[in-house]
């Protein structure tokens, strides 16, 4: 009979070295299934019962057969081995079990992200059943283009939607941005896990954006057929804009009666108005299936992006909005797809700083859209389409004898600029000047600004339109005389004085609204229709202006940056809303198309020095060798190109312009 000591240590021994054998075989995991079955394996109905009967075993055994530590040994041996078999047989039963749903799990969510996608994003012949599933959503959004054809880039874009994928996509002007959001937040189903909340957000720059995106909105819903026709709108898409008091209560109110829409479409100023005051309760956007920011490189710093010193608007919402995802949900679904659009002129440094300096994507899910040049590269495309001109005209004002009182203007076109023709002068041109960059173009600028009494802003204006009623009567500048016309003022400039200077030169004109103004272009004129209709630069982005064929723009800071003068060119359209993918060929292609879209640049020769000359020059070079045109006849007097060339030449110790 073994000694009741040496029985109870034996028996500690073994279950001590099973236990250490499970910690070993089976590791600990985080995931709470994978402890519980860990817990399964560990609890092996077979190591009592070899525990119970080692020692029916040793209760069988003589004293006599007690000879020394090599007995003990070998039963050690026999038992670890029998434990060990059983442990194996049991992993390999769990294992086997478990396999199948590893395998499904990898297929569904371990993909590479281009893997995800039911088509191919590459082909040209995709159609829109291939796209857009719902048959009846389809039919709406056809009626609605008029065409059964998406562009290019819609093609690409519901391409990438199909996988459920997040993306920067980066498109031409013109390209039907906004209708790809609108028709991919209107075809995302809600999962039921999510539960209760709005389904997709929509942030655009401006309140005529927000206001655009219902017309859009509501145009494919009524196109629905019949039986699918919606009696609510406020349930599939609601709109939050700034507005005056009563239009604002009446948009919480909508929000408070249906506060779970499909969509809501807003700005982001005006959402951080309401989460600060009505808070996340009354605003459910904590369990999103996708934001879409449109145009969101307009709503950063055109050149820094996201590296400055304070946060844009867009920018504090999505850091509030995306962690919000994470702090409130209660659902194992992924997280919202983010999506942003943005223009053509974008560098790979966008990508770079959402990748390194914020939390919004799930990169494993997510593809870019377009080609993103570095920022000293020339451009791979153009960014301003080729049936597009400039006309760069000086307006020179002066006293007369007789009437010293009222001033006269003279008008000139600026000398042409010269563009090169190979890859090293207009990088020379770009990037290879300290006198000649955007840094130093926007100091002085700002600072020249800054010293301007009010008077003589007032008296810059009158100069300006003063200048444009002039060049209106001109032989070649007949379209202005006869045609609409689309006025971009600065965004500093009052509406109101600009209007009451051109309505006293007896100038049928009014300022932009979109609600009624959408149809501008395309409507006939009466003589009581306006002829000019007014914008401030910051209010074009997005919008859409059918049979648009003349645009004036009253001085350089009506152009912000290349992003600006592609933004303004972007506004002209035909009958479909869109720009043909042709005429943005690669940067260095000439085009054969003529020009059928003219921009009149007004400056004042007062205010009009090597800098803002350099400044435009570079901004037509990177916008993609814009063409340019004469409007006036007469070329400035006074013009010295080559100490203006010899200011602005390469620092690289040579100038390329010199190479053979």
């Amino acid at each position: 009979m073994l000694p009741t000591k040496l029985l109870g240590l034996s028996t500690i021994r073994v279950k001590l070295r099973i236990r250490s054998i499970h910690s070993r075989v089976v590791p600990s995991r985080k995931n709470k299934e994978v402890h519980e079955d860990a817990d399964k394996v560990a609890s092996i109905p077979e190591d009592d019962k070899l525990l119970e009967e080692i020692i029916a075993e040793d209760d069988n055994k003589s004293s006599a057969d007690l000879q020394g530590p090599q007995y003990w040994r070998r039963q050690y041996n026999k038992s670890l081995k029998k434990a060990r078999k059983g442990m194996d047989q049991k992993l390999q039963e769990r294992f086997e079990y478990s396999l199948p749903k590893v395998e499904s799990y990898n297929e569904s969510h371990k993909l590479a992200p281009l893997q995800r996608l039911r088509v191919n994003p590459a082909s040209s012949r995709l159609t829109l059943s291939q796209l857009i599933s719902d048959r009846s959503l389809r039919q709406a959004i056809i009626s609605y283009m008029n065409s059964s054809t998406p562009s290019a880039f819609q093609r690409r874009f519901w391409s990438l939607m199909t996988g459920y994928l997040s993306t920067i996509a980066k498109g031409d002007q013109g390209s039907g941005r906004s209708t790809a959001i609108a028709v991919s937040a209107l075809a995302l189903k809600r999962i039921r896990n999510r539960g209760p909340g709005i389904n997709s957000l929509i942030v655009v720059k401006s309140t005529n954006m927000v206001l655009q995106y219902e017309r859009m909105i509501k145009d494919i819903l009524k196109a629905l057929p019949g039986e699918h026709q919606w009696d609510n709108y406020e349930a599939v898409a609601q709109f939050q804009y700034r507005a005056d008091d009563e239009t604002e209560l009446r948009q919480q109110s909508v929000l408070a009666n249906t506060p779970e829409p499909h969509i809501l479409v807003t700005t982001p100023q005006r959402m951080l108005d309401i989460l600060s005051t009505r808070g996340m309760e009354f605003l459910k956007v904590n369990s999103l299936s996708a934001i879409f920011v449109d145009d969101f490189d307009s709503m950063v710093d055109g050149e820094d992006y996201l590296q400055t010193k304070k946060k844009t608007p867009v920018v504090q919402l999505l850091d509030y909005v995306v962690k919000l995802q994470d702090y409130r949900r209660q659902h194992n679904e992924p997280h919202p797809q983010i999506i942003f659009t943005v223009s053509n002129t974008c560098t790979n440094s966008l990508l770079e700083q959402v990748r390194e300096g914020t939390e919004w994507f799930d990169w494993s899910k997510f593809a870019p859209l377009g080609t993103y040049d570095g920022d000293t590269d020339v451009p791979s495309r153009k960014g301003v389409p080729c049936n597009v001109a400039i006309s760069s005209v000086f307006v020179d004002p002066y006293v007369g004898e007789k009437n010293q009182k009222k001033f006269k203007v003279k008008l000139y076109d600026m000398v042409p600029f010269e563009y090169g023709s190979n890859m090293s002068v207009w990088l020379d041109k770009l990037y290879r000047s300290m006198e000649g960059n955007d840094y130093l173009y926007r100091k002085n600028r700002n600072t020249k600004k800054a010293a301007m009494s009010q008077e003589v802003k007032s008296g810059s204006l009158e100069v300006l339109v003063s200048g444009f009623i002039k060049l209106a009567k001109k032989k070649d500048c007949n379209n202005l005389k006869d045609e609409k016309i689309l006025m971009v003022y600065p965004d500093e400039v009052s509406d109101k004085q600009l209007k009451d200077i051109l309505e006293k030169s007896k100038k049928r004109v009014r300022v932009f609204d979109d609600e009624v103004d959408s149809d501008f272009f395309v409507r006939s004129s009466g003589e009581e229709e306006a002829q000019i209709l007014m914008i401030n630069a910051s209010s074009l982005t997005g919008l859409t202006f059918k049979g648009l064929k003349n645009v004036v723009l009253l001085g350089i800071d009506t152009i912000k940056n290349v992003q600006g003068l592609v933004n303004i060119a972007g506004r002209f359209r035909d009958d479909s809303g869109l720009i043909l993918e042709r005429l943005f060929p690669p940067f260095s292609e000439s085009s054969s198309s003529s020009i059928q879209n003219r921009i009149y640049l007004l400056n004042s020769k007062l205010d009009f020095e090597d800098l803002e000359r350099n400044f435009l020059e570079r901004t037509l070079i990177k916008a993609g060798l814009v063409n340019q045109f004469s409007s006036v006849g007469v070329i400035e007097p006074d013009f010295d190109k080559e100490s203006y060339e010899g200011k602005f030449t390469s620092d690289y110790g040579f100038s390329s312009h010199d190479e053979s």
